[in-house]
């Protein structure tokens, strides 16, 4: 069971829980800010795959991967490309030395040594990145496992008579608790960023979204869709001489780069942001 640190809201909320659904009552769950924990993962994911790709290279080689982490450190002319232990020598059977590589073949093989070494090097390189970065995940998440937000809890209960009654707000007349109580949406479905911040930032966050909103609802789409229409006529219409505002820079190229982002990308994401932007803040 989580004990809460004394004067919290936790501490508050459960100790009334507790009273008033006492026999239903099971559990008050805090919610921890973990969002540097997850970048830290994410950094984790990305060296992982780094180093999976480096020894996929390495295996294609032919070099073995396990007798690195071994100290078994292969000899240059294993990078090169000669491979102890032929047929021959397994026979017992003498062996002339192999013809020293000239011109453009040892020119390849040694590049591919070189190749070799420093994928050797990198493999190491990262294999250290990932230890340090799974440490740096595990003190992430003990730091963020020990400072709960306060700012939000799920209660658990063990009937759903209870669980409904105390989502509809009956614990609202509670004096210094302040929180208002909703059923617990599914765990896909919660927006863990927005059970990190205290009232002030809901509040200033749900200003802004609303007045972003009104903005994009006031300004609506058709001014942008008929200037983006007549802006060739308006800047590219008669010549510098007959036309204060002719743009030279957009007019005079068959194929101009400026005139296709304004026209085409800018507006495209103009029309997108304008149909989208209302929903994503809501």
């Amino acid at each position: 069971m989580t004990t809460f640190a004394h004067g919290t809201r936790g501490a508050a909320l459960d100790e009334v829980l507790r009273l008033l659904y006492p026999d239903s009552f099971q559990e008050l769950i805090p919610v921890y800010k973990h969002k540097a924990v997850d970048l830290a993962i994410h950094k984790w994911d990305h060296i992982a795959g780094t180093l999976e790709q480096v020894e996929t290279q390495l295996k294609l080689a032919g070099v073995d991967c396990e007798a690195l982490d071994k100290n078994d450190t292969p000899s240059p002319s294993a990078l090169a490309g000669d491979k102890p232990g032929s047929k021959d020598e397994e026979s017992g059977a003498a062996a002339a030395a192999p013809a020293p590589l000239s011109g453009w073949a040892a020119r390849k093989a040694k590049k591919e040594a070189k190749r070799i070494a420093d994928l050797i090097e990198q493999r190491a390189k990262l294999q250290e990145e990932l230890v340090a970065a799974d440490a740096n995940v595990l003190a992430l998440r003990a730091e963020a496992l020990s400072k709960p937000t306060d700012t939000a809890y799920f209660a658990t209960f063990n009937n759903m008579r209870d669980a409904l009654g105390a989502a509809r707000g009956e614990i609202g007349a509670v004096a210094n608790i302040n929180m208002s109580s909703i059923p617990a949406p599914g765990a896909d479905e919660i927006n863990w960023e927005a059970l990190w911040g205290n009232y002030h930032q809901v509040v200033w966050r749900t200003v802004l979204a609303v007045f972003l909103v009104i903005v994009v609802i006031a300004f609506p789409i058709g001014p942008i869709t008929g200037a983006m229409t007549n802006l060739d006529l308006a800047v590219c219409g008669g010549s510098a001489d007959t036309n204060d505002i002719y743009w030279p820079w957009f007019c005079q190229d068959s194929f101009n780069i400026a005139r296709f982002i304004i026209t085409g990308a800018l507006f495209m994401t103009a029309v997108s942001l304008s149909n989208h932007f209302p929903r994503l803040c809501s």
